[in-house]
């Protein structure tokens, strides 16, 4: 879900990255955007930044999740 969620957010990035230049995201001069367009994208950016932490917190919480089943099994099993 999370991963989802931040292959849309990053697609929007480069979408708006396009909109606002009105050039490919490859060929864009950022020189030429507005203040207030910048202010957006870098909001947008930070939700990125934000996303992606909440998912690196997502898989660690995952991760403990899985150990303890693991030594769960292991305590069963002994």
């Amino acid at each position: 879900m999370l991963g989802e969620l931040h292959c849309n957010i990053a697609a929007d990035i480069v979408k708006f990255r396009e909109e606002i230049s009105g050039v490919p995201a490859g060929l864009q001069n950022t020189e030429h955007n507005t203040a207030a367009q910048k202010t957006r994208l870098v909001a947008v950016e930070q939700q990125l930044l934000a996303l992606q932490k909440a998912q690196r917190q997502h898989q660690d919480s995952m991760a403990v999740l899985e150990d303890k089943r693991r030594w769960k099994n292991v305590k069963v099993l002994a």
